[in-house]
């Protein structure tokens, strides 16, 4: 049986170019990817930390 795979993201360049452009910063495609390169680590653990979060929300809104 294979495993099921739930709420994946995936993050491009062109994502915080576009939201750089919200907040008048301007960045290229090149420096958005060196951004999400540096960060990748950080940005993993807090969307992991965030969606564990929801997850017990959830769990324990069922419990209720």
């Amino acid at each position: 049986m294979q495993k099921q795979n739930y709420a994946q993201v995936c993050w491009i360049a062109d994502d915080v170019v576009e939201n750089c452009k919200q907040f008048g910063i301007r960045i290229t495609k090149n420096d958005a990817k060196k951004v999400l390169a540096q960060e990748e680590r950080h940005i993993i653990d807090a969307m992991v930390e965030a969606g564990w979060q929801v997850i017990e929300d959830a769990l324990l809104q069922r419990q209720r």
